[in-house]
């Protein structure tokens, strides 16, 4: 309610809900927007409806929706102005396209972080095609398979030293060590030469074990 006991004039843009209480403002809004915040010294400058605005407090509502309390103000030499907004629905259009995009962002970095290694290990002529047409760089995607690789190189060489530790005292092996020799022969020579192809700044290095048919190309 107002200072006299009058109810708020209510605005709605997109998502946020604006409330007027003469001389007080509340908003709220299911975004945490930038630069919204409490402040000693160089306030964030609002503009509404023609008027200044500085926050005064902030928290957090039903549904994790964020509210702003804002009280008029007007900057001056010994008090001036930091970051400014003119609030309204076209701020609130924009601020909703951002944090879109971001959210598209966030979601296609972690779906790279699981693709990445997978496209590493493809041919070159595919990687070629796939960076020019989703613009996932060859080489970011070869040097997260060659982490890969040396994840798993490091993990079985790791189980098989100490099973085999284990077996030289007399105990039978904790886990089966054939498995553990094999993935690391079979990764280690991949690694090696791959990770050479990626230092010499090949702009489309090799897939996985890609090298060896290209040896027998070259020499047929």
């Amino acid at each position: 309610m107002g200072a006299h006991g009058d109810p708020p004039t209510v605005y709605r843009f997109g998502p946020d809900r604006v409330l007027v209480y003469g001389d007080r403002l509340v908003i709220e809004s299911p975004v945490d927007m930038e630069c919204w915040d409490v402040r000693t010294y160089r306030h964030t400058m609002i503009g509404f409806e023609g008027r200044g605005w500085r926050i005064v407090r902030t928290g957090t509502g039903s549904k994790n929706a964020v509210w702003y309390e804002l009280e008029p103000w007007t900057p001056s030499p010994s008090e001036p102005a930091g970051p400014t907004c003119d609030y309204g629905p076209a701020f609130v259009e924009w601020r909703d396209r951002q944090d879109a995009d971001r959210r598209r962002r966030r979601t296609v970095g972690v779906l790279l972080v699981l693709v990445l290694p997978l496209i590493g290990v493809l041919g070159t002529e595919t990687k070629r095609r796939i960076e020019a047409r989703y613009a996932i760089r060859a080489v970011a995607a070869t040097r997260a398979s060659l982490y890969v690789e040396g994840v798993i190189m490091l993990a079985a060489a790791t189980l098989l030293l100490i099973g085999s530790m284990v077996t030289v005292v007399g105990y039978p092996a904790p886990w089966p060590l054939g498995p553990c020799a094999l993935g690391a022969l079979v990764v280690s020579p991949d690694l090696l030469f791959r990770y050479d192809r990626l230092m010499c700044d090949e702009q489309y290095p090799p897939g996985f074990y890609q090298w060896v048919w290209r040896r027998k190309t070259m020499r047929s």
